[in-house]
């Protein structure tokens, strides 16, 4: 793949133009989930949604297994005791606030951070996950 497209140079971001002319990022190309639906997912935008709905998620990595959109995270169960019995109904009102095919079907609780790379961000497939269901 050539890395420049006339003038543009092709990052592999994806994002979209809103009516006022402003750019939003929505993920990675190589990272979006194709759904058996042929609906996209964009992890890193429910990775965002997640974290910023959510306060006690210290780390969250989104991905597809069998079809079903899991959200793997870290949870803060030190500055918050007992958020992981909460998890449960907060993720239930995360769904309802997004489209039901952006849906998570299955969480997993870590108890460690996930790995890193050398500018400390996540490793996105050491979560375990794939991204194409």
């Amino acid at each position: 793949m050539d890395a420049f497209e006339g003038e543009w140079f092709k990052t592999g971001d994806v994002g979209y133009l809103d009516e006022d002319g402003f750019l939003f990022l929505s993920g990675r190309k190589k990272n979006v989930i194709v759904l058996n639906n042929g609906k996209n997912v964009y992890p890193e935008e429910l990775e965002f949604a997640l974290a910023g709905s959510i306060p006690y998620i210290r780390e969250v990595v989104v991905y597809a297994e069998e079809n079903v959109i899991v959200a793997e995270m870290l949870l803060d169960t030190e500055n918050e005791p007992g958020c992981a019995s909460r998890l449960y109904s907060d993720i239930l009102a995360f769904n309802k606030a997004q489209a039901a095919y952006k849906n998570i079907g299955k969480t997993i609780v870590r108890e460690t951070e996930f790995p890193k790379t050398a500018t400390k961000k996540i490793r996105r497939h050491a979560g375990g996950g794939k991204t194409n269901a």
